[in-house]
């Protein structure tokens, strides 16, 4: 399948790794020596602790025993900031060997002990390192609550380290914000907000530059290289891949040699796919070859320090490749050793993209009980993921519930404390009143006491009775609120399920930058589900593709659009039709045929616009029910009308016609639908129109179609503004090479 390995890729990178075996233990002679002469019990764990960072990537018997006789020193000593180093290293080897209760477990006794002796350099540790191990299990808001935690302290600590504080001090607090900044990008990174993360991780190269400090400056690398990358800039992934390499390869540091080979093999991967889309099969299994061979060391290196993440990692990028080249056998056996490992350590972030893989894997193979199985493990730790994010927001409500109800009984027995003051001053004077007037008024005091009397048992008893009617409306009110939340509940979750059912059906995204690099789908539905969908085939030289809008949106819509997808693809698959026309015509049939057996009127159907691109003959064939196609030509927009007549019951239905057009290089030629013209908003609360639209394609025709996705999108946004999204929104893009 792919060339002989080229050594060119690696090869200098394995001399210089060969010479680290010659000094990597030079510090750690020099420690062992210090620890056999020295019997101050606080210098020895010192000692011990920088021994543990010596071997923890090269010898991991070592390093556990020398953290072991640390521990054993500290625990019983008065060295209290010892003892929370102590159980730092120990929160670094279980996060090693992807054991994260246990990393967890440790980062906070270290944090407790930190707290108590107001060590703010310890305490900031231990926020960012428990932020760090909520990342890798998956938990990013309360990972996201630590890192904030750690950054407020930093800038309070700010204020007096500028003001008067030493120089260490302030380097102390420069390589803590670098920190804290990569480790807030990675979550944005993580949660595929990119644009958002780039900031964060240029931030803390403007630091680490300062400081000088080279291990920093090859974990800030990192990062952007697998952002640029996510942002398909190869040059720039690939400068600061090697860049992060030359780094830890001249401070000896293994582990980041490994990371920064991994990314750089993701980079390259992608290259090579390019290459081989532009026919350049040469280039493509070259690049392929040198991904493999870095891939393998890469799980060398890994292993020796024992990081099983970074080792199922590994196995789940060779897996792809091996998947993209069609060689579904080995492709399998990487994946399932992936999975297997990430299974034990429990990294729930990583496993839900191995089922994934794994799903899509089987659906190829036409393995469908795996692929169910795997699609339902992929879905459940999804959603498992998604229901602890809700558990932790619910959680927070209810304290901030309980807090209120607190304060407000606090400010009620305070108003009550007042009234019996009040009633108790009042009684008095009302003695002193009675002592004076007694011999005067007694009978007149004793009637105004009973009638007093009889007033405040009536008010008593009329309160009772409007408190019990109050308590019992209440109770019913209650009631009826939970039954409500739990029939919205009901809802909610079939609609989700319905959605996910709509997303198993739609291609991914990524399939028509895989056919076509220079193109692009913009879809926004107005509700969880939507009436608007995309379709596309791919039938030797010709590619199918369409975009259409189903009778109504949300769950309606929804059932329609999946109906037609599936009649489209039955055209293809089944019936062998390859002709635009044919296929709606044919398509049509099919719907009309699903909705003649009910017993009530059906008119539902689809407007459309369906394409037939021959990539070898370089022509399209173009047939639409009422939607039409822009192409714009030399920075003309030219329309191909569609059929005036949907798709399904039409009185007077004529056969679908059929346009054909020979493309030129440069074309490009756009599919929708009417969504993004009908939505209200400006100044005026206007329709956006038909001709604006034409005028916004063909202004940015020029841009890449990626780009053009993008200010499609934000134009629609500033448009609207605050009003709401009235219908489904469905654009496709594509440019010819």
């Amino acid at each position: 399948m792919f060339h002989s390995v080229f050594l060119s890729c690696f090869l200098v990178l394995a001399f210089q790794l060969s010479l680290t075996a010659f000094s990597a233990s030079r510090e750690a002679d020099s420690l062992e020596l210090l620890l056999q002469h020295t019997t101050d019990p606080k210098e020895k764990i010192r000692i011990l602790n920088n021994l543990f960072l010596e071997y923890e990537f090269a010898d991991q018997q070592l390093a556990t025993r020398y953290l072991n006789e640390a521990f054993e020193l500290a625990v019983n000593s008065p060295h209290q900031k010892e003892l929370a180093t102590v159980y730092t290293h120990q929160g670094y080897f279980a996060e090693d060997t992807g054991n994260y209760k246990a990393a967890e477990e440790n980062y906070l006794h270290a944090l407790e002990i930190s707290t108590d002796l107001n060590d703010i350099a310890g305490i900031f540790a231990g926020y960012n390192h428990m932020g760090v191990t909520y990342k890798y299990q998956g938990d990013f808001p309360r990972s996201l609550s630590y890192y904030l935690k750690a950054l407020k302290l930093l800038e309070k600590w700010e204020k007096y380290v500028y003001r008067s504080g030493t120089e260490k001090e302030i380097r102390q607090l420069k390589k803590g914000f670098s920190t804290i900044y990569n480790n807030i990008g990675n979550l944005h990174y993580n949660q595929a907000d990119y644009r958002e993360s780039e900031p964060y991780f240029l931030k803390a190269v403007l630091l680490d530059k300062a400081l000088e400090n080279e291990s920093g400056l090859a974990i800030d690398y990192n990062n952007l290289a697998l952002l640029y990358w996510r942002l398909d800039d190869f040059p720039k992934s690939l400068a600061y891949s090697d860049s992060c390499i030359q780094i830890n390869l001249k401070n000896e540091f293994i582990p980041g040699v490994a990371d920064g080979l991994m990314n750089k093999g993701i980079t390259l991967k992608y290259m090579a796919a390019l290459a081989r889309d532009k026919g350049d099969l040469k280039l493509a299994d070259s690049l392929i070859n040198c991904v493999i061979s870095d891939n393998f060391r890469v799980i060398e290196m890994k292993a020796q320090s024992g990081d099983k993440l970074g080792i199922a990692n590994t196995y789940h990028n060779l897996g792809i490749i091996y998947y993209d080249a069609g060689d579904y056998r080995q492709a399998r056996t990487f994946f399932n050793t992936a999975r297997t490992m990430l299974e034990e350590i429990n990294n729930k972030a990583t496993l839900v993209n191995t089922y994934k893989t794994l799903y899509r894997l089987d659906s190829a193979e036409h393995q469908w009980q795996s692929a169910f199985d795997n699609y339902g493990r992929y879905v459940r730790l999804k959603d498992l993921l998604i229901n602890e994010e809700n558990t932790k927001k619910i959680v927070e409500m209810e304290m901030n519930h309980l807090f209120d109800q607190e304060r407000a009984q606090d400010s009620l027995m305070h108003v009550e404390s007042d009234k019996i003051k009040d009633a108790q001053i009042a009684a008095q004077e009302a003695t002193i009143l009675q002592e004076k007037t007694f011999k005067i008024a007694l009978f007149g005091g004793l009637a105004m006491l009973a009638l007093f009397a009889f007033f405040i048992f009536n008010r008593l008893r009329v309160t009772r009775r409007q408190k019990n009617i109050i308590e019992f409306q209440k109770q019913e009110v209650e009631i009826q609120k939970e039954a409500l939340e739990e029939k919205n509940k009901e809802i909610l979750d079939s609609i989700n399920y319905a959605k996910r059912i709509q997303d198993a059906i739609l291609p991914p995204l990524s399939q028509l930058s895989d056919f076509i690099p220079d193109s692009f789908i913009l879809y926004l539905p107005k509700d969880i589900v939507a009436g608007d969908f995309y379709w596309m085939e791919k039938r030797e030289s010709r590619f199918c593709f369409a975009v259409a809008d189903c009778t109504g949106h949300g769950v309606p819509g929804a059932m329609v659009s999946v109906l037609c997808s599936n009649a489209l693809t039955k055209c293809i698959r089944e019936l062998n039709i390859s002709e635009p026309a044919g296929i709606l015509d044919k398509t049509t049939e099919i719907l009309q045929h699903s909705f003649e057996k009910s017993t009530n009127a059906m008119n539902d159907g689809m407007d459309i616009a369906l394409t037939v691109i021959d990539l070898d003959q370089k022509t399209l064939a173009f047939a639409g029910a009422n939607n039409s196609l822009y192409l714009v030509r030399s920075g003309e927009l030219i329309e191909i009308k569609a059929d005036k007549q949907p798709v399904g019951k039409f009185d007077n239905r004529k056969p679908f016609s059929e346009k054909r057009i020979e493309l030129l290089k440069g074309d490009c030629f756009f599919l929708f639908t009417d969504g993004y013209a009908d939505q209200f908003g400006g100044k005026d609360g206007k329709k956006f129109k038909d001709k604006n639209l034409k005028k916004l394609l063909v202004e940015n025709a020029h841009l890449e179609m990626k780009q053009l996705r993008v200010v499609l999108e934000s134009n629609f946004k500033a448009w609207r503004g605050s009003l709401e999204q009235i219908d489904d929104i469905c654009i496709a893009g594509i440019r010819i090479q």
